[in-house]
């Protein structure tokens, strides 16, 4: 949009679109924003009503040319990031109402793509048992969620040996587990106390999981993270001491392969 076109809307007066009207709220800190799937505007302002119609109408536009044209990357990403995850369960949806379907390449490298670039996995997880099960797909092909790099490092010849030490950083104890975690303990305290708010208390889960059931290792934002399916963890220990960190992490990957060691031998 260019910077005249801009300045006219802003002094232009209108109503606020009924559709955008729906998706006002109210936030934590005071104040309004527009949280709308396809725009958002903090700090509502009916100053502002003519820009966020026209952000609307544009990206009404956009979106389905991108879907005509097949520019599936671009329909998900038109989207606002808290709705991405919605976004592709509708793709979906609509392609097979078009008797079409993603190839299974396409498909995880999307949800990889939505994956690596989302805030609020937590509460999106209700989705993950039907993204990462869904019917007739080569589940084989959900390596395309990692880039070249990260998918050398889960190949089998690097597996290791006693399977993954995991972590996971988290406040209210209904998230102790979750579909995502991390192999950097320090990473997982960082989460812990980021989360933390009022007197909620820091915490970090960490667990076990066998190598075969890791969905996805994901390193592109710098924090290590393992996809996996909570039902496949074994948590042994919770720590909010994370000075010594350190000394758990050796106490749980001891009993990894004292469990390891009698798999072995049964």
């Amino acid at each position: 949009m260019e910077i005249t076109s801009l300045q006219e809307l802003l002094a232009r007066k209108e109503p606020l679109d009924s559709e955008l009207k729906r998706y006002i709220r109210r936030m934590g800190m005071g104040g309004l924003m527009v949280n709308h799937p396809l725009v958002q505007g903090m700090f509502y302002n009916k100053m502002e009503n003519a820009l966020l119609n026209a952000q609307l109408k544009y990206k009404k536009e956009a979106l389905s040319d991108a879907y005509e044209k097949k520019d599936y990357y671009k329909y998900l990403f038109l989207h606002e990031r808290p709705y991405r995850f919605n976004a592709f369960m509708d793709l979906i949806f609509r392609l097979r109402r078009d008797k079409e379907e993603l190839e299974d390449k396409l498909y995880f490298e999307l949800l990889g793509d939505i994956w690596i670039d989302s805030e609020n996995l937590w509460q999106m997880e209700p989705l993950f048992s039907l993204l990462f099960e869904p019917p007739n797909r080569d589940l084989s092909t959900c390596i395309y969620m990692m880039d070249e790099h990260d998918r050398h490092l889960l190949d089998p010849s690097n597996a290791p040996s006693n399977g993954w030490v995991l972590y996971r950083g988290y406040c209210r104890p209904r998230r102790k587990l979750g579909w995502s975690w991390t192999t950097s303990p320090k990473k997982a305290i960082w989460f812990a106390k980021r989360l933390a708010h009022d007197k909620q208390i820091p915490r970090v889960a960490i667990a076990h999981c066998d190598h075969k059931d890791v969905i996805a290792f994901m390193n592109g934002r710098g924090e290590s993270e393992v996809v996996v399916d909570p039902k496949t963890i074994r948590v042994e220990k919770v720590i909010t001491d994370f000075d010594s960190y350190d000394w758990v992490a050796g106490k749980v990957k001891e009993a990894a392969n004292a469990r390891h060691n009698n798999e072995v031998q049964s």
